[in-house]
C-alpha cells in the first residue's frame, strides 16, 4: 500500500471522529425538547375515558423509558472511546538518528531507510486500525440512540394524541 494512502486513511478517520462528535448534538438537543414536552403532558393526562387510561399511560412510559435508552446511548457514543496519534515530528526524527546510527555501526547501507519506513508505515496502519475501531463503535451508539429516539418521539405523539382523544369523546 502507499504511504501517502494511509496518511489519508489515518487522517479520515481523525476526521470522521470529530463529525460524529458534532453528530450527537442534534439529536440530544430534541431528546431534551422531547422530554420536556413529556414533562408538561404529565400534569396535563385527563385520562377521562376508561378505556384509553392504559394505552395512554403504556405510551407515556413506553416514551420515557425510550428516551433513558437515547440518552444511555449518547452517553456510551462518547465513553471509552481510545484513539491512537502518531508520534510527534521530533520523536520520529530522535528515532530515525537511532537507527541511522546504528546501521552505521553495522555497515548496513539503506537499510535504516528501509526499516524506518516499514515501521513508520507500521505505526500508521496501527492507529488507523484502532480509529476505525472507535469510530464504528461510536458510530453504532449514536444509530441506537437515534433509533431509540425516534421511538420515543412516536410514543409522546401517540400519547398526546391519545390524552386529546379522551378529552374529546369523554366515556
Amino acid at each position: 500500500m502507499d504511504l501517502q494512502f494511509l496518511l489519508d486513511r489515518y487522517k479520515w478517520e481523525l476526521d470522521r471522529r470529530e463529525k460524529i462528535s458534532a453528530a450527537v448534538n442534534f439529536p440530544v438537543t430534541i431528546l431534551i425538547l422531547v422530554f420536556s414536552l413529556l414533562g408538561a403532558l404529565l400534569p396535563k393526562l385527563q385520562l377521562v375515558a376508561p378505556q384509553v387510561v392504559l394505552p395512554v399511560v403504556g405510551l407515556f412510559f413506553l416514551a420515557g423509558g425510550c428516551g433513558v435508552v437515547s440518552l444511555w446511548h449518547f452517553i456510551r457514543s462518547y465513553q471509552g472511546s481510545k484513539y491512537s496519534y502518531l508520534p510527534l515530528l521530533a520523536d520520529l526524527e530522535t528515532t530515525q538518528e537511532e537507527w541511522r546510527a546504528f546501521y552505521q555501526e553495522a555497515h548496513a547501507d539503506g537499510a535504516d531507510e528501509d526499516f524506518f519506513a516499514h515501521e513508520f508505515r507500521r505505526h500508521i496502519i496501527d492507529a488507523a486500525d484502532r480509529n476505525t475501531g472507535s469510530n464504528d463503535r461510536r458510530q453504532a451508539f449514536l444509530e441506537r440512540g437515534n433509533i431509540a429516539l425516534v421511538w420515543m418521539f412516536v410514543a409522546t405523539a401517540l400519547c398526546a394524541a391519545g390524552t386529546y382523544l379522551s378529552v374529546i369523546f369523554k366515556g
